[in-house]
């Protein structure tokens, strides 16, 4: 009995050991992965807005007008405003009309021109130059018309003084208005119609003195010459009587 029990003992051992032997060594579980947390992200400034620029252009003509092309506009129109007040004042509206009509078409198209881009700036500019340029004209042609003028009065003085033998009679008078005469003729060449119209003016003046000087020596010796006959017509008178007298033929 002790004896298989015994055995019984060892078998149910035995069973054990060889269900233990028979099992696999358990896998063990995968590691999960440790959770990370998110960092905030430091918050970054927005891109600050690009400041408004010139536009771009495909030619510097057509950007808008830099400094110099507003000083030349500038200067341009002061040119043109002094051209157009020189020439009223020298009566220029209306002396000439239809010129002057046509100078102020060009101010008018240089006023009302537009100027937003430097192009048109430096059209503006060359429209005030054109209408510059035609005011000018009107003066020049009203100044050399007043010397036109005056010319002719001191050539009519000066054939006056001739015909009346003033470069003999008062050389020294005609010889100085003649020299002025000269004067004013180089500054009417030189298209100093200003000048030459004040010296055509002195001069003529002049060449009327010294006519009239000329016709006062002329009557002077005249007189002088009609005198001396008169006493010469008296010594032959007083003569003729002395001869008588001497020679007897005394009644």
């Amino acid at each position: 009995m002790k004896k298989i029990f015994q055995i019984l003992v060892m078998s149910a051992i035995t069973a054990v050991v060889m269900a233990c032997a028979g099992k696999p060594d358990p896998v063990p579980a995968p590691e999960e992965p440790p959770v990370v947390q998110p960092v905030a992200e430091e918050a970054k400034p927005a891109p600050a807005s690009p400041e408004p620029s010139e536009p771009e252009f495909s030619a510097p003509e057509e950007a808008v007008p830099d400094q110099a092309a507003l000083e030349a506009l500038a200067a341009a129109k002061a040119g043109a405003d002094a051209a157009r007040e020189q020439a009223r004042t020298v009566g220029g509206d209306a002396a000439y009309p239809d010129d002057w009509d046509g100078a102020e078409d060009a101010y008018g198209e240089a006023e009302s021109a537009p100027r937003d881009t430097r192009r048109q700036a430096q059209e503006a500019a060359a429209r005030y130059k054109a209408a510059e340029d035609k005011y000018k004209a009107i003066y020049t042609a009203v100044l050399r018309s007043r010397a036109d003028e005056s010319r002719a009065l001191a050539d009519n003085a000066r054939r006056e003084a001739l015909d009346a033998k003033a470069n003999v009679a008062a050389r020294g008078d005609y010889n100085a208005a003649d020299a002025l005469y000269n004067q004013a003729a180089s500054s009417y060449k030189a298209g100093a119609f200003v000048e030459a119209d004040e010296g055509y003016t002195s001069v003529a003046e002049l060449f009327i003195a010294a006519r009239d000087a000329a016709i006062e020596k002329r009557a002077a010796a005249e007189a002088a010459i009609k005198a001396a006959g008169e006493k010469t017509e008296e010594s032959d008178a007083l003569a003729q009587d002395s001869v008588r007298i001497l020679g007897g033929g005394q009644e």
